[in-house]
């Protein structure tokens, strides 16, 4: 969206640092330029003469896995949510590189209706579609390099050593995941190896709205957020 001096900025809505990469700069935003080269087709072309059609995720619910990825996407017609559930993709160069941990690239899930928490530089991690191992001291791990174990049907699964927020792999801790949707829902299980006294804490969907804060409730060992018009993670 444009800013006070009609110029895009670097975020979603107005300017955000945090949504940034090593890369983006000023003309970052100006990508969003691509979405007018359909206004380049000519009259009589079929993207402005044929008769419109339902899209896919407007008439059944669907499933797709992406073996290679180590994606399952699954969308939902009664609401046209797509969501995708990542058991492949972390964006790390092959190893020995280093494992680092990026929101946008090493979350769980993602979908058309949220975003990725994105904490300022130093601050923790959140649990927004994460899993992490807590110390009674140190802030709560991050997902390290990801190992794509299974992707069929409706099922995926991987497992990755947590990294410490210094990038250090904690010292014989190991989790592993799998993943099965339906419908809206994903149902996400953890088996974790981790030391005596270490805490495990695992976050759904980060939902938002700029009008009113989301309602919480939350119980034993359960929370959940939900915004007015009932969208809920």
């Amino acid at each position: 969206m444009p800013g006070g001096d009609g110029l895009l900025s670097l975020g979603w809505y107005r300017p955000f640092l945090p949504v940034t990469q090593a890369y983006s700069g000023p003309a970052s935003p100006y990508w969003a330029g691509k979405a007018f080269l359909g206004l380049l087709l000519p009259p009589g072309h079929a993207a402005w003469t044929a008769r419109e059609e339902a899209s896919p995720v407007d008439v059944d619910d669907r499933y797709l896995a992406l073996p290679a990825p180590g994606w399952l996407l699954h969308s939902t017609a009664g609401d046209g949510i797509v969501r995708l559930v990542n058991h492949g993709s972390d964006r790390l160069p092959p190893a020995p590189a280093p494992a680092h941990h990026s929101p946008h690239y090493s979350r769980f899930a993602y979908s058309s209706v949220t975003a990725p928490e994105t904490p300022p530089e130093g601050e923790p991690d959140g649990p927004d579609n994460h899993v992490a191992l807590v110390g009674p001291e140190g802030p709560p791990t991050l997902r390290g390099r990801i190992h794509p174990l299974y992707t069929r049907g409706r099922i995926a699964s991987s497992w990755h050593t947590p990294v410490a927020a210094g990038g250090v792999d904690e010292d014989g801790s190991a989790i592993v995941s799998a993943s099965v949707v339906h419908g809206p829902w994903e149902v996400r299980v953890h088996l974790v190896r981790a030391s005596a006294g270490i805490s495990v804490r695992e976050g759904g969907w980060a939902v938002a709205c700029d009008d009113a804060p989301p309602v919480a409730e939350t119980g034993p060992g359960w929370a959940l957020a939900r915004r007015a018009d009932g969208l809920t993670g």
